[in-house]
C-alpha cells in the first residue's frame, strides 16, 4: 500500500469509526469525532496539501467510493439510532448530530456526487441514494 492510500483511506475512514463509537457508546466519542472532523482534518489538509492518486491505484476510483457508498447507510442507521432512540444528554446528542453532519456533508455528499457521473448503472444509483 502507498503512502497516499493509507493517509486518504484514514483520513476518510477514521472519523465514520469514531462516529459510530460516539453513537454507540457516547462518553467522550462524539467529542473526539467533532474534534478529528474539524480541527484535525483542517491540520492535515494544511500539512499534506492536496493528495492526488498515481495511476497504478485504480481501486481507489473503483471499490473505495462504493464502499464508503454503503458505510453511508450504516452511518444513517447509527445516526438515526443514537439521535432518536438512545439515552443521552442533550450535549452528547447534540455533538453527535453535527458529527454526523460534518461527515454526512463532506465525505458522503462528495462521494455521492463521484458516483452518480460513473458509468455503473449500479454506482449511479448508488449515488443518487
Amino acid at each position: 500500500m502507498t503512502r497516499f492510500i493509507s493517509q486518504f483511506t484514514a483520513l476518510t475512514v477514521i472519523p465514520a469509526i469514531l462516529l459510530i463509537d460516539g453513537a454507540l457508546l457516547g462518553g467522550w466519542w462524539p467529542v473526539m469525532a467533532v474534534l478529528y472532523l474539524t480541527v484535525f482534518r483542517h491540520l492535515a489538509d494544511r500539512l499534506m496539501g492536496e493528495m492526488t492518486p498515481s495511476p497504478a491505484e485504480p481501486w481507489l476510483k473503483t471499490v473505495l467510493p462504493v464502499a464508503l457508498a454503503v458505510l453511508h447507510f450504516l452511518l444513517l442507521a447509527a445516526a438515526i439510532w443514537s439521535l432518536a432512540l438512545k439515552p443521552g444528554d442533550w450535549l452528547e446528542k447534540s455533538l453527535i448530530f453535527i458529527g454526523f453532519g460534518f461527515y454526512f456533508a463532506t465525505v458522503s455528499n462528495a462521494n455521492g456526487h463521484e458516483l452518480i457521473h460513473r458509468g455503473s448503472h449500479f454506482e449511479r444509483l448508488l449515488g443518487k441514494w
